[in-house]
């Protein structure tokens, strides 16, 4: 069970310093940096690790999503709040130092060369999908 609560007179779901929109598909950690969104129709969700107190944000977040049953389509790593317009380009400069940092850690490493293949590759597939998200919102 999710720690955030159902409050029906805002209807939202609600924990200290942290909310989500049900209906909207809107989380946001201390009012204004906002890390679910609904992007040209996909639910997008930002793992940044903004700080400790957001990390648990969207840790409890995660698990109330679960509960409800909603599926997150993309997930993207960006210091940016989801609602800021340079949000994607920003997640896809990320993935970008993602994948290059993951394949030099692949070339030098002599154990977990397959770990930093799988996430360079994983780092990959972001890119591509957030390029093709940018493309249909704009």
């Amino acid at each position: 069970m999710a720690s955030l609560k159902f409050v029906p007179r805002l209807n939202i779901y609600k924990s200290s310093n942290v909310t989500f929109d049900h209906v909207k598909y809107i989380a946001k950690s201390y009012g204004w940096w906002t890390f679910v969104a609904v992007i040209d129709g996909q639910v997008v969700f930002n793992s940044f690790p903004y700080s400790v107190t957001t990390r648990r944000h969207q840790y409890h977040v995660r698990a109330l999503l679960s509960e409800l049953g909603i599926e997150i389509d993309l997930e993207v790593s960006t210091k940016l709040s989801l609602d800021y317009p340079a949000a994607l380009t920003d997640a896809v400069v990320n993935a970008v130092d993602v994948a290059t940092k993951s394949q030099e850690m692949a070339m030098k490493a002599r154990a977990n060369k397959a770990t930093h293949l799988e996430r360079a590759a994983s780092a990959l597939r972001s890119i591509s999908a957030i390029e093709k998200l940018i493309g249909r919102a704009s």
